[in-house]
């Protein structure tokens, strides 16, 4: 079960949330239902979680401060944002942080249990890996998370296998073969498969242009974005954006 914490301001959102968890996504366990960061925060200091689905806009501690809190504690809990307000700065900054995704208010239902159906599966997929990693001893473990997690954090450069070799001291062809046994998936898969994904977050607001959604994830040919975008994604950046309108 993934222990999940819901938060907003709003008690008839949070019973909405429940509602649409209890009915559609037995794999999350509601542990806590609390109205704003500052109660989230608290909880945690007592109680565990993995997933915290948050409102923006709360009293005290709003969702990204708690967000920015949480990393800069070296907590790795997973976040999913709701916000009101389609703004492209706020969206930016909750990817910036680390968040698994950003929706805008009003909640759509079908959108909402796909965004995290896909976060279940990324779940079941790590922990496939994490059985994978036992079969590895502790320091290649170590260094394939790292590199993971370097990947999701500067997913909009244009990362060679010559700089992780030079970041993580690896041999190029082991570090290569090492990520491919431990993921299932090249490097260069796996940063585009992280690329699409974030760029499938920034079109959700339509009022950033798509050609500015390409440079956020390191396509300076739009037309490359697009065919790479539909490649992944199975649509293409317009089509997937009148999916989300």
């Amino acid at each position: 079960m993934i222990r999940t914490i819901i938060l907003d301001d709003e008690k008839i959102i949070r019973k909405g949330i429940q509602k649409i968890i209890r009915e559609n996504l037995p794999e999350l366990e509601v542990t806590a239902s609390l109205q704003n960061g500052r109660e989230c925060l608290e909880y945690l200091e007592i109680s565990g979680a993995d997933l915290i689905i948050s409102d923006i806009r709360m009293p005290y501690v709003d969702g990204l401060e708690l967000l920015k809190t949480l990393r800069n504690r070296g907590q790795q809990t997973d976040v999913f944002l709701i916000s009101g307000f389609d703004d492209f700065d706020y969206c930016r900054t909750a990817l910036k942080y680390g968040a698994q995704d950003y929706l805008l208010k009003p909640i759509d239902k079908n959108d909402f249990i796909r965004s995290l159906r896909a976060y279940i599966d990324r779940c079941d997929e790590n922990r496939a890996g994490n059985r994978v990693d036992v079969k590895l001893n502790e320091d290649d473990r170590r260094t394939i998370r790292e590199i993971k997690k370097y990947l999701r954090n500067h997913f909009s450069q244009d990362i060679t296998l010559k700089e992780l070799s030079d970041k993580f001291y690896m041999n190029p062809s082991y570090i290569s073969q090492l990520f491919k046994k431990e993921t299932g998936v090249t490097i260069t898969e796996y940063l585009i498969r992280i690329k699409m994904e974030m760029a499938g977050i920034m079109l959700k607001d339509p009022a950033v242009r798509i050609s500015d959604v390409s440079a956020q994830v390191g396509y300076k040919n739009p037309k490359q974005f697009a065919s790479m975008f539909k490649k992944v994604m199975g649509l293409t950046p317009s089509q997937y954006r009148d999916h989300f309108e």
